[in-house]
């Protein structure tokens, strides 16, 4: 398989070697879960930080590999009210080098209508519904996300301790009455190897990084769970792989 890069970037051989084998496990993903077909048009959503970047790269790279036909739009939705900042120019440019469209929506989130929510939720939410319109009102059938592993088992272990419920994130699930399909392409790939990804390629592009991240409890799960990972190297997996072996007999219900 050919190593898709920016023309920025000159690649060592043990960084094809890196990138080749993400790219490799992202198109398992795919593949298995037939997240992709031909003809299928796409909106990527570009936040511009490292695990939306590395979706863009391999899904474009994908294309070839996976002798896949299908369109791909990315989507930055920039949110005027608060203050983040993204390498605007290196998006634009990284588009315009691969051929990709790239279209950018300014929108402003009103904080005070749900005070019982955290900024960074109202925030999330919002900018998804911006690319859920977008997808909607461009006849898109699906909208690819940057979920990856660690997001799903963050996600499963915050829902079992606020909710009650053992739920997390789908490879791949219909939204508005089926109009399109939001898809996971990452969700069988650690966080781990997606900076690496884009150590090499160069996609850390986050100027000012958003002031409410921190204040989430999914920021609180993930210090949680890399404290259990030092106890043992495989709980990542091992969590992600529980939600595929759930043993009814040995549970209270």
């Amino acid at each position: 398989m050919s190593i898709q890069t920016n023309s920025m970037t000159i690649l060592s051989k043990q960084n094809k070697k890196s990138i080749h084998n993400t790219q490799k496990r992202i198109n398992k993903t795919i593949f298995e879960k037939k997240l992709i077909e031909n003809d299928d048009k796409i909106v990527v959503g570009l936040s511009g930080g490292k695990d939306s970047f590395v979706l863009l790269d391999a899904l474009f790279a994908s294309k070839k590999a996976m002798n896949l036909n299908f369109e791909i739009t990315a989507v930055h939705i920039k949110v005027k009210n608060v203050p983040y900042k993204v390498d605007w120019e290196f998006m634009e440019k990284y588009c315009s080098e691969k051929n990709i469209n790239f279209q950018n929506i300014e929108t402003e989130v009103d904080f005070s209508k749900d005070t019982k929510m955290s900024k960074c939720f109202i925030c999330s939410w919002h900018r998804r519904t911006e690319l859920f319109k977008f997808t909607t009102r461009n006849g898109f059938n699906k909208l690819a996300l940057g979920h990856h592993l660690d997001d799903a088992i963050e996600t499963l272990l915050l829902n079992m301790a606020f909710n009650g419920e053992i739920s997390s994130m789908p490879f791949k699930v219909g939204m508005l009455n089926n109009k399109f399909e939001i898809i996971r392409p990452l969700l069988e790939t650690e966080e781990k190897f997606l900076i690496e990804y884009a150590e090499i390629m160069n996609f850390n592009r986050e100027i000012q990084k958003c002031p409410f991240a921190e204040q989430s409890k999914r920021e609180k799960f993930r210090k949680h769970i890399e404290e259990i990972s030092k106890i043992n190297p495989d709980a990542r997996k091992n969590l992600f792989r529980s939600m595929k072996k759930i043993v009814p007999k040995f549970l209270p219900e």
